[in-house]
């Protein structure tokens, strides 16, 4: 099942929709899988089922990437972070 964000009229599902793209092209550039987890999953299944966003939202952005080694992690978060440093990585 697809869920398409890109239609809300909700600015913090529109901006998540928008970080998820880029996650989604930098992944698939990188040959990774991700998942989105969280508050923000929750929020896509809400849409999904619901057709709407919950009441209460988070702005946070979290997402689990597989990969193999240190060097696959530093590939994705270096495309990750366009703008060198506004993105903080946690491991963990």
């Amino acid at each position: 099942m697809t869920i398409d964000l890109r239609d809300s009229t909700d600015y913090e599902v529109l901006r998540a929709a928008k970080v998820l793209a880029r996650v989604a092209e930098v992944a698939r550039e990188l040959g990774l899988d991700f998942l989105v987890v969280g508050a923000t999953a929750r929020t896509i299944i809400s849409i999904g089922l619901l057709g709407t966003p919950p009441e209460r939202q988070t702005r946070d952005i979290v997402i689990a990437a597989e990969v193999d080694s240190w060097e696959e992690f530093a590939r994705l978060a270096e495309r990750l972070d366009e703008r060198r440093g506004v993105h903080k990585f946690k491991i963990g």
